[in-house]
């Protein structure tokens, strides 16, 4: 009976480490300011999220949409990438638009010393105050009629 009992608790230990790494204890939008990121990186329609402990995560919105910050962002279903204290790397999912063309985003990396948000695409690198990702965002399922130049293959979702 001693062996059940420990054996029971061996399981229970080894769930309460598995349980962190999972979208199930609290949102997306918790988790960012533990890594220093602000909430309003991603949009208002996050229905889950999982995270590996070597910090690769995937996020699911409830459809492909657009949000407008400063500039246009695409957001895609499936939001893919490695996160880490003040960093998002190997990022897939995010777009913007920039000199009328949609350009990926592959890495976000805070920048505490100016409190700025930098997001690098491979080829360019901008940044962005980080006050304006403090709120969350809804999100839109067609680009602003502002926008004149808007994804043909978002469109269709």
């Amino acid at each position: 009976m001693a062996t059940a009992h420990h054996l029971l608790y061996i399981l229970l230990a080894a769930l309460q480490l598995v349980a962190p790494a999972s979208g199930s204890n609290g949102t997306v939008y918790d988790l960012l300011p533990v890594f220093g990121l602000p909430r309003g990186l991603l949009p208002g329609n996050v229905v889950n999220y999982t995270r590996s402990d070597d910090g690769g995560f995937a996020v699911e919105l409830s459809e492909p949409c657009y949000v407008q910050f400063s500039e246009l962002a695409y957001y895609e279903r499936t939001i893919t990438g490695k996160i880490s204290y003040g960093l998002i790397s190997s990022l897939t999912g995010i777009q913007a638009r920039k000199f009328y063309i949609w350009v990926a985003i592959t890495r976000i990396a805070v920048d505490s010393g100016d409190d700025t948000i930098q997001f690098d695409t491979g080829v360019i690198s901008e940044k962005h105050p980080a006050s304006e990702f403090d709120h969350i965002r809804p999100c839109k399922k067609w680009a602003s009629s502002s926008s004149s130049s808007s994804r043909g293959d978002a469109d269709a979702a």
